[in-house]
């Protein structure tokens, strides 16, 4: 199977949500950066959905862990683990999650 790629324009207000830290290794705030493309991978002959959207932004890269958050809606997710509403749920779910890898 050939695997095809595709750059589509984001026209919805949506962002990378990324958990930012203190010294103390305490997570204090989350930093949105806009998502101005979704890169789509995707294999031509497969009939299935098995499509793959990865935000690109104005950064080199994407953090090791973020989340896609829809600011006209409030929706955030992590693709393949979790969604919810709201920044402060997003915050707590990060905090969490990070206490559970100490």
């Amino acid at each position: 199977m050939k695997k095809l790629v595709s750059i589509i324009e984001n026209t919805r207000p949506a962002y990378t949500a990324e958990p930012v830290t203190n010294a103390k290794g305490v997570i204090v705030e989350i930093l949105l950066e806009s998502i101005v493309a979704w890169r789509v991978s995707y294999d031509e002959s497969d009939d299935s959905d098995s499509s793959f959207a990865e935000p690109i932004t104005i950064q080199c890269g994407l953090p090791s862990e973020y989340a896609i958050y829809y600011s006209d809606s409030e929706r955030w997710s992590i693709p393949g683990i979790t969604s919810d509403k709201g920044l402060d749920k997003l915050l707590i779910y990060f905090s969490q999650n990070a206490k559970k890898k100490m």
